[in-house]
């Protein structure tokens, strides 16, 4: 947990560096040769737009990823928590289906998240070359019609470059911060639920006087997984009131679980 906290950190101090170095190689193309400046900010929607679209679908399938898991990770866990259970009842191959089940659910989701991955950063730096080649082009007409010479050209077209070239950078940065928001989503929403309980709220019907008398009168009660084995076929059972009962229950079921 403490390893994914310092990746989680470094991501965001990375990322706010990347959007740092963008503003400033901006702010220093402008002072130098506004128009290259000015042609690279009109790559930039396209560019913020693709690095967007990636950081939210990869953002999307994560969450689902971390929700197959966790089902996965119950159905293990209640299937060992009650290992007796389950080989009395002969359910070993339900709960390796079910686990089965929940883990290809997992590994559908990592292939989606791999395909936004590499689709997603493709994309960005697609358009970084696209327009790496564009500012090449756009500069050399400045530089023929004397605008500018080559020496402030080279320098304003590094400097929106590599600017432009840090936001394609802090686009999988945003994606893990994402990751991390996603992961803590239901732990946040656990810590600010209202602490008032319902059984603590004074509105309601309110008993004057309880008579701690217990009566099951024909009970039936069967498992899911074995609805046509009854576990309580008909049972009665009367607990009067300050009385203790020790009751011994057997049936058909428990002498096979035996």
């Amino acid at each position: 947990m403490s390893l994914n906290l310092l990746s989680t950190t470094l991501q965001v101090g990375k990322s706010v560096h990347c959007i740092s170095r963008f503003i400033v190689g901006f702010t220093i193309g402008f002072t130098r040769i506004w128009q290259i400046s000015l042609v690279t900010l009109s790559v930039v929607p396209l560019l913020a737009l693709s690095g967007g679209i990636f950081a939210y679908t990869t953002a999307s399938f994560i969450g689902k990823v971390r929700k197959s898991c966790v089902k996965a990770g119950e159905i293990a866990e209640e299937a060992i928590g009650n290992i007796r259970t389950v080989q009395a009842f002969v359910g070993e191959e339900k709960a390796v289906k079910s686990y089965k089940s929940a883990l290809l659910k997992t590994y559908r989701y990592g292939v989606k998240v791999a395909l936004a991955k590499g689709l997603g950063l493709g994309s960005v730096y697609g358009v970084l070359s696209c327009s790496w080649a564009l500012l090449i082009w756009f500069t050399s007409g400045i530089v023929h019609k004397d605008i500018s010479n080559g020496a402030e050209a080279f320098t304003t077209i590094i400097s929106v470059f590599v600017s432009g070239l840090s936001l394609g950078q802090a686009a999988p940065y945003i994606s893990g911060i994402l990751k991390a928001k996603t992961a803590a989503h239901p732990i946040l929403e656990m810590i600010e639920r209202s602490r008032i309980n319902k059984a603590l709220k004074v509105s309601g019907h309110t008993l004057h006087q309880v008579d701690g008398h217990i009566q099951l009168c024909n009970l039936c009660f069967s498992y899911p997984s074995r609805p046509g084995v009854l576990i309580f076929d008909g049972l009665n059972l009367d607990i009067p009131s300050g009385k203790i009962i020790c009751a011994l229950l057997v049936g058909v079921v428990l002498e096979r679980a035996a």
